[in-house]
């Protein structure tokens, strides 16, 4: 699940990119309190990926 990345509190992680069709992809990450809702102001990021 990728909402259990975040659980072990460090900094990075690595996924796989197997099975991600080639093009361009855009991955979002968006930090959530205890309850799973949104800090408020957004705390977000995203990063761009091109599979070849």
């Amino acid at each position: 699940m990728g909402t259990m990345l975040g659980m072990s509190c460090a900094t990075t992680f690595q996924a796989s990119t197997q099975g991600l069709t080639p093009g361009h992809h855009t991955f979002f990450a968006l930090l959530v309190d205890n309850q799973h809702a949104p800090l408020m102001p957004d705390v977000a990021d995203k990063v761009d990926l091109i599979v070849q």
